[in-house]
């Protein structure tokens, strides 16, 4: 499961970075880091240097070039919420 949580995790800052890297985005980093569901701004922060080397904001003043996967993220998201809930024996 780390793998897969790994992957996703890639493809979220991904496509956080295409926002970020768009000119025309003006949300704030909070706003960005929670609507790519990381828990706070220092996590998706700290993510996001290790996964691409340089800061968000860093990414923002630059605004490099980034493969925009916005929408497959989105689209994991709404199979996820339609999928059953199962409880486990442990609860």
């Amino acid at each position: 499961t780390n793998g897969i949580a790994t992957y996703i995790q890639q493809r979220r800052l991904e496509s956080a970075h295409a926002l970020i890297s768009d000119e025309g985005a003006k949300r704030s980093m909070a706003e960005i880091a929670a609507q790519y569901c990381f828990s706070s701004q220092a996590h998706f922060s700290t993510a996001f240097r290790r996964m691409f080397g340089y800061t968000p904001i860093a990414a923002r003043n630059v605004r490099t070039n980034a493969r925009d996967v916005g929408g497959v993220f989105d689209g994991w998201q709404k199979i996820i919420e339609r999928l059953p809930v199962t409880r486990s024996n442990a609860d």
